[in-house]
């Protein structure tokens, strides 16, 4: 995100086009925890954990405060950002498919817990 909380493509894939000798670039997941806090309690301490306990107990409007805001339209676009920071690469939709959710054309379902794939292993 830039400063104007803009979001930003970091990552095109094209490393995956080089043999592994041929860049210094990684392409596993390699997702960092956003919003490591640890001034506040440690269950709001990791932002996207803290979304997802909002988003799963139905306390969405705990993160716009006073803001007035579409709540549907909130909703819809958390439920495209839990499923977009999966931690299993395979979950995570196309940008195609994000841009539908989007604009409403496709039904988005319940995103899982970004972080439980990796809490299986």
């Amino acid at each position: 995100m830039d400063e104007y909380m803009c979001p930003k493509i970091s990552d095109f894939g094209l490393a995956k086009l080089l043999q592994p000798e041929q860049t210094r670039t990684s392409t596993g997941i390699g997702r960092t925890k956003g919003n490591v806090d640890w001034s506040v309690p440690e269950e709001e301490a990791i932002l996207d954990e803290l979304v997802y306990h909002y988003f799963e107990n139905g306390e969405l409007s705990k993160l716009i405060g006073d803001e007035e805001i579409h709540r549907r339209q909130l909703e819809r676009v958390i439920k495209v950002g839990l499923w977009c920071i999966q931690d299993e690469p395979s979950l995570r939709p196309s940008m195609k498919k994000v841009l539908l959710m989007l604009e409403g054309t496709v039904d988005i379902l319940i995103p899982p817990n970004p972080s439980s794939f990796l809490n299986t292993i």
